[in-house]
């Protein structure tokens, strides 16, 4: 993922580079010229998206997972046209900080900068959160209990106020729903 101007630049000359090598081994070696095609067309492709979320065409930044959430957030960075810089500034963290944070995937940032980034960015996270399998009621609540009192442990409130009197942060919008019963705790999106 291209993450920067900078990185923009280097990513086109590697473009470039690789369809000029292509078009030389071509009459030689014609799988390895398809290759070099096809990694010019990823490297197109990362382009192109750099570019649309940068120049404000797309705002909205799908998560399929929770590993979805790192490279959303650094979409969401772009697209509001902050620097990694400008961003740690108004986290109150150094600018090496957010760099660590954003290439090791937000791996081993808190929850609660991870919201402070969401709320930065004027950014919220909206989903479900869903059993992989059929889950019993009694499992199920368990699950929940379990996810109540990790929540406790990072400062946040599911389904009750947060220690700021609002319901959680503002970027936390989890419904749980079990699939053998009605038990659902949420908390509820500003």
């Amino acid at each position: 993922m291209i993450k920067n101007d900078r990185q923009l630049t280097i990513t086109q000359q590697k473009m470039r580079r690789a369809l000029e090598s292509a078009e030389s081994v071509e009459e030689v070696d014609a799988t390895t010229a398809q290759s070099l095609r096809e990694f010019a067309s990823e490297l197109l492709g990362q382009i192109d998206e750099y570019l649309e979320v940068r120049d404000g065409n797309r705002h909205d930044f799908p998560l399929y997972s929770v590993d979805d959430l790192a490279a959303s957030l650094i979409k969401a960075r772009i697209a509001r046209r902050l620097t990694q810089k400008q961003l740690a500034e108004t986290i109150g963290v150094s600018e090496q900080n957010v760099q660590r944070d954003e290439d090791g995937g937000y791996q081993r940032a808190a929850l609660s900068r991870l919201a402070d980034i969401a709320d930065v960015l004027e950014y919220r996270l909206v989903g479900a959160l869903r059993p992989c399998e059929a889950t019993t009621p009694a499992r199920g609540v368990q699950a929940v209990t379990r996810a109540q009192d990790s929540a406790a442990q990072l400062g946040f409130a599911l389904g009750g106020p947060s220690r700021e009197g609002g319901y959680g942060s503002r970027i936390i919008a989890v419904n749980i729903g079990i699939l053998q019963g009605s038990h659902e705790a949420g908390a509820p999106s500003r």
